[in-house]
């Protein structure tokens, strides 16, 4: 939203009322219901973020705000951890771009399908339709609200946004490569899905830096992170060059085999100690090893009458 001195702000979907679904297409319709001449009214609750409810519904259901707001962070780092490019999804359409269609995914979070990964059967030419595109740019069979199928194929941490593909994996890595003038097959595992990173909305990106930072994360500006990015580049150099020419150190390899061995005088045996010989040695030299042990920890002696010498792994 933009306020009366220019300044935009953002109105997130669980300060909205009534209560709104957290998709593109319940939003729209909200805002359309709730404007006058295309106006909203609003609280500032700094941050950078807005609210449509007034001080005291908001505090009375804190609790359900933050929870809700959780729930959707938490459902869309999920998605961002574990999507599987190949694995296809169902959802409905959120909006018509001329850069391609919007998809809801989970709550709170849309997906982009670049013109490029929309099959061509979908696409139309000729007059404009309603909802169909934008008049100077891409126009399609599909409707805002139309159910469709997808593939998630890459997530973006500058825009914080997904991108997606309503064609088969096969088909985007062959389109894709014929895009940068490729030619001769590519292996699956080799797609490199080069689609564009969606343009990220400064409002969105303020209210989630301030969500990271209510998590206890550090949030810093493109300048500072610039400058971090440098240091730690200088510092991982530094480490390279002292470790530079240092050779391994090779693990030790196993060369001995370690026995335990008891002495038995009477009905039972009494533990002596251990003994270790190389891995070539003969049963003669293991017992002579532990004959000496024994002998040599008193409890083999001449005239005495025992049992033996037991040897154990």
């Amino acid at each position: 939203t933009r306020l009366g001195d220019g300044a935009e702000r953002f109105l997130p979907v669980e300060h909205m009322d009534p209560r709104t679904e957290a998709t593109t297409q319940a939003i729209r319709e909200r805002v359309g219901q709730a404007s006058v001449k295309g106006r909203l009214r609003v609280r500032d609750l700094g941050g950078g973020s807005v609210s449509m409810l007034s001080s005291t519904a908001a505090a009375s259901r804190a609790q359900e705000i933050r929870a809700r707001r959780v729930r959707m962070d938490e459902g869309i780092a999920v998605l961002r951890d574990n999507y599987n490019s190949k694995k296809w999804l169902s959802g409905r359409i959120s909006a018509i771009q001329s850069n391609g269609v919007y998809v809801g995914v989970v709550e709170g979070q849309d997906a982009l399908i670049p013109v490029a990964e929309i099959p061509n059967s979908l696409k139309l030419r000729g007059e404009d339709g309603d909802d169909g595109g934008d008049k100077e740019g891409f126009r399609t069979s599909l409707r805002a609200g139309q159910q469709v199928e997808f593939r998630i194929v890459r997530y973006s941490w500058q825009s914080d946004s997904f991108a997606a593909s309503m064609l088969s994996y096969e088909e985007s890595v062959a389109r894709n490569r014929a895009m940068r003038g490729g030619d001769g097959p590519m292996s699956a595992p080799a797609a490199a899905e080069p689609l564009a990173t969606p343009a990220f909305s400064k409002g969105r990106l303020e209210g989630s830096s301030k969500r990271w930072a209510d998590m206890g994360f550090s949030v810093v500006d493109g300048d500072i992170a610039k400058e971090l990015n440098e240091w730690l580049r200088g510092s991982n150099a530094e480490e390279d060059k002292k470790t530079k020419g240092k050779k391994p150190v090779a693990k030790a390899a196993e060369s001995e085999r370690k026995f335990i061995v008891n002495f038995a005088r009477g009905m039972n045996p009494k533990p002596v100690g251990q003994i270790s010989v190389g891995m070539k040695a003969t049963d003669k030299e293991i017992k002579d090893a532990a004959v000496a042990l024994v002998t040599a920890e008193g409890e083999l002696k001449a005239g005495q009458s025992h049992k033996g010498v037991i040897i154990a792994k």
